[in-house]
């Protein structure tokens, strides 16, 4: 297992119909998570947020999926950086945004071939009424 930790912010909030998990990625920094990881003795590279997606393919889809194009967008993107992270000697630590990171990340990694795990990290925190 790696020594290493890599830390890379995904400020997405198109699969969430409430505002604010964009700031998750920079609120999990605030609280100090890059201080735990090098505290139990790892290794850490903080590779700040992804952008946003200089592209949006136009998709039709039902009225209802709202914002299936930006989320496309995203896990185009999100994918391409999670096989890249995934060929490297690092645990990479994705941090968010909402659940619909994982469609990239998870992808990303069975793209890769890759065989190690990789932490994601949702700021959307799901309430029951």
């Amino acid at each position: 297992m790696t020594s290493h930790c890599t830390i890379l912010g995904l400020p997405l909030q198109a699969g969430t119909g409430r505002g604010g998990c964009l700031m998750g990625p920079d609120a999990f920094r605030t609280a100090g998570l890059g201080e735990v990881i090098t505290t139990q003795g790892f290794g850490l590279s903080d590779l700040g947020n992804l952008p946003f997606p200089t592209y949006t393919p136009d998709i039709l889809c039902p009225a209802h999926l709202k914002k299936l194009p930006e989320i496309v967008a995203w896990t185009r993107d999100i994918q391409v950086r999670t096989a890249e992270l995934a060929a490297q000697d690092t645990f990479p630590i994705f941090i968010g945004g909402d659940h619909s990171m994982a469609a990239g990340t998870l992808t990303g990694l069975a793209q890769s071939g890759c065989s190690n795990w990789a932490a994601t990290i949702c700021a959307l925190a799901g309430c029951a009424s």
